[in-house]
């Protein structure tokens, strides 16, 4: 005999395995080497040196998220449990920024991600937009946008243990994301960024079986970028 929980808590417990690349990803930053002598020395004269807010900036790089839990199922026999219709952003994030006024700046953004579930997905991937305003300083910043997502690919839920169809989930298009990072200087004019940030939305309606659930996701965007300077104001401490 088999049995199998789907009591709407199992259903939309987290999936552990959506925190993955996270814990991957702060796994590494921990456990990278120091920098040579020579190398925390320019990046201190960086750091000290006058600078140029940059009038018009480009940043790109690798992009973790947004996620969306699973539909989480378990049985005893054998024991097992199964997550379906997950989604898992992995992709590419491009930014460009204009300075409105000393550290504020408008940016906008460009996305594109894969879904990197390991199986039974909701959607292919999904690619996106977002508009919004920051403040940048030498080592930090802080940003506030809209988010705009459209996901490709089939909607459609496969049921635990089979392949067979069990329900579809439908989101919407709009979400916001506040983020939170630090800037390392490279060079006068680039800079490496590695930011964290909050997403909450789209609202998602998913029918399993008959039952309709309707919840505003919350998740995460994970990205490490090089930004570059592309014209320079004048220069200042």
């Amino acid at each position: 005999m088999v049995g199998v929980s789907t009591s709407l808590a199992a259903r939309l417990a987290p999936s552990r395995r959506a925190l993955l690349p996270v814990l991957v990803f702060a796994t590494l930053a921990w456990a990278a080497p120091a920098r040579p002598a020579w190398a925390g020395k320019r990046v201190s004269e960086l750091v000290a040196a006058p600078r140029r807010d940059p009038v018009l900036e480009l940043a790109a790089g690798p992009l973790v998220g947004p996620h969306a839990m699973g539909n989480e199922s378990c049985r005893t026999t054998p024991p097992e449990c199964v997550s379906a219709g997950r989604f898992i952003g992995l992709g590419v994030d491009a930014e460009l920024r204009v300075r409105l006024y000393r550290l504020l700046r408008l940016h906008g953004r460009g996305f594109i991600v894969a879904n990197a579930a390991p199986d039974k997905r909701l959607y292919a991937g999904l690619y996106g937009a977002g508009l919004g305003l920051g403040v940048y300083g030498k080592l930090a910043m802080l940003r506030g946008e809209v988010l705009l997502e459209l996901p490709f690919g089939s909607n459609q839920i496969e049921a635990p243990f089979t392949t067979q169809i069990a329900g579809s989930a439908r989101w919407t298009k709009v979400a916001g994301m506040l983020s939170a990072g630090v800037r390392l200087p490279l060079h006068r004019r680039v800079n490496a960024e590695l930011w964290a940030g909050w997403v909450v939305g789209p609202r998602e309606t998913r029918v399993l079986q008959d039952v309709e659930e309707s919840r505003i996701l919350q998740s995460f965007m994970v990205g490490l970028s090089v930004a570059v300077s592309l014209f320079e104001g004048r220069s200042r401490r």
